[in-house]
């Protein structure tokens, strides 16, 4: 064999061997998420969780997350740990490693819903970490609250018991749109799913997530809780939570909190609903995600994607707002004045792309 033909047969290997990683990694999160799995965590009726996360975590990574999660349980408000005793000799260097650990509890476990946020600091120049949990609720609030979870949740699985997975999922994202306004970002309870059941919260993406993660889990819906960055969209460019959902064997974006972007009336976004490419997004922790795809994109499905130049096929749509996705966004802006009397429009709002139309 000549010394070109060796060249090409090692790409060739190197090729199909990282081929074989990426095929591994994938088939590998979505067998987890087929198979039957019994949670190590059994917090509530609310959730089985696959404990994804956990299952990734290194022995020593899962015995801290083991801790943590215990004395959550357990409202315990203080947790030391002592890295040394878990192979870890810098605390400093190894804060964020706890930070990924609590990541990992809160991506499994959404219906940890009295747990609001932790406090990590170290403690002097020694190995130990100080944790303080800061809750939500106390141990009798949170009782009723997963009553009324419960209540909500039978609701919705009646209404959604002869769909296919694609109309359950629209139904979930209508439903937390319809029932939510985007609430604080600095209040603990909106990170809770909690949040987005009762009315007297407002959610942000974390508790959008958690809630949609709690009612998939319990009408057939395969889905997995994501964190990382949004690029486009609402709020954009700060770190961000949404859901990864699967339709006929191929995994997709799901974004509710995008039902936030442009709500006005009786009239919600439809932006995060599987419409969103994987560009959008920024996936923290990629190895305990499948492969995502793109499709069953809302706009295409529903014929409402147009170029301005065809926008004046809406003159007899007499629908008082009209949601869709402009190509051309930024020629739309520049001649939005010059066609708008034409159209009876009298206003517009967007968002990247999507744009919501205001009748006269």
């Amino acid at each position: 064999m000549g010394e070109f033909m060796k060249k090409v047969v090692f790409v060739l290997i190197i090729i199909l061997t990282l081929i074989g990683v990426f095929v591994y990694k994938d088939d590998k999160v979505d067998k987890m998420l087929k198979e039957e799995y019994t949670s190590k965590y059994k917090i509530n009726d609310l959730y089985n969780s696959k404990e994804i996360a956990y299952r990734f975590l290194s022995s020593d990574e899962a015995k801290i997350y083991d801790k943590i999660i215990n004395e959550i349980i357990n409202f315990n408000s203080k947790i030391t740990i002592n890295l040394s005793k878990y192979n870890y000799n810098n605390p400093y260097l190894n804060f964020n490693k706890l930070e990924e650990i609590i990541d990992a509890i809160s991506i499994d476990h959404p219906e940890l819903i009295y747990f609001g946020y932790p406090s990590l600091n170290v403690n002097g120049n020694s190995n130990k970490v100080n944790i303080t949990i800061h809750y939500v609720m106390d141990e009798n609030t949170y009782k009723n609250s997963i009553n009324l979870i419960k209540d909500e949740i039978d609701k919705i699985k009646v209404s959604t018991k002869d769909m296919d997975e694609y109309e359950k999922i629209k139904y979930v994202y209508e439903y937390l749109g319809f029932k939510n306004n985007y609430g604080k970002i600095n209040d603990p309870m909106a990170q809770s799913a909690y949040s987005a059941f009762d009315s007297k919260y407002s959610p942000v993406c974390a508790g959008y997530a958690k809630a949609s993660e709690l009612i998939f889990n319990n009408i057939g819906v395969t889905s997995l809780l994501t964190i990382g960055e949004l690029k486009t969209g609402l709020f954009a460019s700060g770190s961000h939570a949404w859901n990864i959902v699967k339709i006929k064997n191929k995994y997709y974006n799901y974004d509710v909190t995008q039902s936030s972007g442009l709500k006005k009336d009786n009239n919600i976004s439809h932006m995060g609903l599987l419409s969103m490419k994987k560009k959008n997004f920024v996936i923290l922790y990629k190895n305990i995600v499948p492969n995502i795809s793109y499709g069953y994109d809302y706009y295409k499905l529903n014929n409402l994607e147009f170029s301005t130049k065809d926008l004046y096929k809406l003159k007899d749509n007499n629908d008082k707002y009209i949601e869709l996705r402009i190509k051309d966004i930024t020629r739309f802006k520049l001649e939005f004045n010059n066609m708008k009397d034409e159209l009876g429009i009298k206003n517009y709002r967007y968002n990247s792309d999507i744009v919501l139309l205001e009748r006269n």
